[in-house]
């Protein structure tokens, strides 16, 4: 059999008759801004996120991302429409319409799923959970045992602090979600978010190793989406700029491929 991929397609349900299969889940209440791209959608973290469209290609919204778009948290209040009584349709086209000017246009899940990893940007509930200390997360750098008493604090304090979460590059496809990172064919790691990088031209993704010895330059058997297995490296976040030069805006020679 040759090499396929399977994708979900919105298709109109009228006249149609009913059938079990019509939904899988319910979609994004601004699915509709997408519609009209022709999306394709596939499922990831069992979340259904559109991957592809049909008047724009996967590389061209990579690069619209990576050229025009910092991610970054600078402590500014987010602006966000909740509610009822919001007209979330109204706001959305609004956003479109003045954006067009701008050059905005609509890009898929995958492509900033690509640059967040690239940038070092944990997913809560996917790369860290409760189960997750911020020390293994990589997070130990803002863990302050000089506050007075917090909730975890006498847990931490007994809490091995090595770092457990790091990059991994792979080269020739993407790593499998999952307990897909092996060393003599035992699994030794998961994969928690991952993507392909048009910039760095091989697959990134994060992932939690089982044990403290596999760090930055480990090199280790990851098995892909393609069920092969491919030859990867664990590495430091962010994968690039690591004095953060990019999030901070003094990074601006941003490569045009």
């Amino acid at each position: 059999m040759p090499s396929l991929r399977f994708v979900v397609k919105a298709l109109s349900t009228e006249g149609v008759p009913p059938s079990e299969f019509a939904r899988t889940m319910a979609p994004h209440p601004l699915m509709y801004q997408e519609l009209p791209h022709d999306p394709e959608y596939q499922l990831y973290n069992d979340r259904l996120t559109p991957v592809r469209f049909a008047d724009v290609t996967a590389d061209e919204m990579y690069w619209k991302v990576r050229r025009e778009v910092i991610l970054r948290h600078t402590g500014e209040l987010p602006i966000e429409f909740v509610g009822p009584d919001i007209d979330r349709e109204a706001v959305g086209d609004r956003i479109l319409e003045v954006g067009r000017s701008f050059g905005m246009i609509i890009t898929s899940a995958q492509v900033f799923r690509a640059r967040r990893i690239e940038a070092g940007l944990l997913n809560a509930g996917s790369d860290f959970d409760r189960t997750v200390t911020p020390f293994e997360a990589g997070f130990g750098g803002f863990v302050d045992f000089d506050k007075n008493d917090f909730i975890g604090k006498a847990a931490l304090e007994r809490a091995d602090c090595a770092c457990r979460t790091w990059g991994l590059r792979t080269e020739g496809g993407i790593a499998q979600l999952g307990r897909a990172i092996c060393r003599d064919g035992a699994p030794v790691g998961r994969v928690s978010s991952t993507a392909w990088s048009p910039f760095l031209q091989c697959g990134v993704a994060i992932v939690r190793m089982d044990g403290l010895a596999d760090g930055p330059g480990t090199q280790l058997d990851v098995e892909s989406y393609d069920g092969i297995m491919l030859r990867g490296e664990l590495c430091t976040l962010p994968m690039y700029d690591p004095d953060r030069l990019i999030p901070r805006g003094r990074l601006i020679d941003i490569p045009d491929q």
